[in-house]
């Protein structure tokens, strides 16, 4: 979790602009494996801006292997232009993918706790009680510098200008521990919810709580006029609980010397 320093995150963001209006970013994910991503406002993003983009991440961005850099670019199946470029420039389609899902705000979510369990928002909690249920959920609690790091990030998660206490919302058990969370981030403009993280304890999982964690945030950000909710993953879990799978994201990979 948060692999690198923000000062060293923000080098790896490029932006460009059109007529003042943001036409595409290149960002990576803050873990240093090489993961970047196109953010585009536009479809057909004329191929000399995207060439840029693909220099600026070539230039600024990846993760180690060795003695060498390499880049894991995920590019939507059916881009034809920018897979062209991807093939162009010497990258190679990884032999697999990643897939976001969705679901409508209308497709209700089951939410039922157990006796004694309640959900309650991130104003409730400290950095550190979010920090140590990450930590425990996604089993590196025993590694110090991880667990650490996640207490600084949920730190500096409330510095971000989308950041809502009431969207980041936790379950806590009739023993007072923080066992399953979610946050969700909620984009008025599009109307369109993004879950991220999701965890349960793993003594708490199959009871229900993580789905009844996504239900309640779903069923606040409806409240607020939106349609659908995403999470970038095809797990069987998020599936069984009405998400539908709907963007292929294949993996383009480049050793960079």
């Amino acid at each position: 979790m948060n692999g690198i320093s923000l000062e060293e995150w923000q080098k790896t963001i490029g932006i460009w602009e059109k007529d003042g209006n943001i036409l595409g970013v290149v960002n990576s994910e803050g873990e240093g494996e090489g993961e970047i991503f196109f953010q585009l406002a536009e479809i057909d993003i004329p191929e000399m801006i995207l060439e840029e983009m693909f220099d600026f991440a070539e230039e600024n961005t990846g993760g180690n292997r060795g003695n060498k850099r390499y880049i894991q670019m995920r590019i939507p199946a059916g881009d034809s232009k920018r897979e062209a470029i991807a093939i162009k420039r010497g990258y190679r389609k990884a032999n697999w993918e990643e897939w976001v899902s969705e679901i409508p705000v209308s497709r209700k979510v089951d939410i039922t706790l157990p006796e004694g369990f309640s959900i309650v928002d991130g104003s409730n909690l400290t950095d550190f009680e979010k920090g140590r249920a990450h930590a425990r959920a996604f089993e590196y609690i025993n590694k110090p510098i991880y667990k650490n790091r996640a207490i600084e990030a949920y730190k500096l998660l409330r510095q971000t200008p989308d950041y809502r206490f009431d969207l980041d919302l936790y379950i806590i058990s009739d023993t007072g521990d923080v066992v399953s969370f979610t946050t969700i981030w909620y984009d008025s403009v599009n109307k369109i919810g993004i879950l991220e993280p999701v965890g349960t304890v793993p003594e708490y999982r199959r009871r229900g709580l993580a789905s009844s964690v996504i239900g309640e945030c779903i069923r606040r950000i409806e409240k607020e006029g939106a349609e659908k909710t995403y999470v970038w993953t095809n797990k069987e879990f998020y599936l069984s609980i009405g998400f539908e799978q709907k963007y292929k994201m294949n993996v383009w990979e480049k050793e960079i010397v």
